[in-house]
């Protein structure tokens, strides 16, 4: 049996312990920048040597390999990545302006990777100006849209301390990833089969991803997210009006 002094000296020591652990925990969410002079070229030329490593290896598409990028490609890359910076540090907040194009090449990446899962006559269906024979131009417009995603991340991640694993992108990717190839299955039935149902589902997808984008564009640094469970995207319902 403790006495009342020992039941003392064990609240005291809990609670020391509580605002230590706070304290460790508010230490860890903090933004420490390694590298906050850091330019996106540099951010490019250690994403190409492979010397950095990389927050979001697990979300990358089977076979993804920055060595099998061709030149001509690399330098569309390159080239996109210096706007992005340009505009970025003109904007009021330029880590969440980098944010926002992350998830902006993230989304269309994921778009092209559902695209590139369908038959080659459901894309031409879905895809204005496509053609058959033109396969081949989607997984490179993929490449580029993953690469600039990998390159701003790393760029974000070493100069603004904004990229660790189970963040904001990655609840963007795993949410996104089933949405998005729900939507694009339901965007080749509407125009197929003039499904208007489908239609209004794939205006519903769209506004979910844009609300996703909002909150996660104001989401901590560092913060992390619990995964969702998402076996399958579900099919919305139709909103009112």
């Amino acid at each position: 049996m403790l006495s009342d002094v020992e039941w003392l000296w064990l609240g005291i020591a809990a609670a020391f312990l509580a605002a230590v652990l706070r304290r460790y925990w508010l230490w860890q969410r903090q933004a420490r920048p390694r590298r906050p002079d850091l330019r996106v070229e540099q951010a490019w030329r250690l994403w190409l040597a492979g010397t950095a490593r990389h927050p979001d290896a697990a979300l990358m598409p089977p076979g993804f390999d920055p060595g099998s990028i061709p030149e001509q490609v690399r330098d569309v890359i390159r080239t996109r990545l210096l706007e992005t910076e340009r505009r970025s540090l003109a904007e009021a907040s330029p880590r969440t302006a980098v944010r926002r194009a992350i998830l902006e090449s993230a989304s269309l990446g994921l778009h092209l990777e559902a695209i590139l899962e369908l038959e080659d006559c459901d894309r031409e269906a879905l895809l204005e100006g496509y053609q058959s024979g033109m396969e081949g131009l989607l997984p490179q417009a993929m490449q580029i849209s993953f690469a600039q995603w990998c390159v701003l991340r790393l760029y974000g991640q070493l100069k603004y301390d904004d990229a660790v694993p189970k963040d904001w992108l990655h609840h963007f990717v795993l949410i996104g990833r089933p949405y998005i190839r729900e939507k694009v299955r339901l965007a080749r039935d509407s125009v197929l089969r003039l499904d208007s149902g489908a239609r209004r589902i794939v205006q519903i997808y769209d506004e979910l991803l844009e609300e996703l984008i909002g909150e996660l564009l104001s989401a901590a640094p560092k913060k992390k997210f619990v995964p969702p469970d998402l076996p399958h995207a579900p099919v919305p319902r139709a909103r009112g009006g």
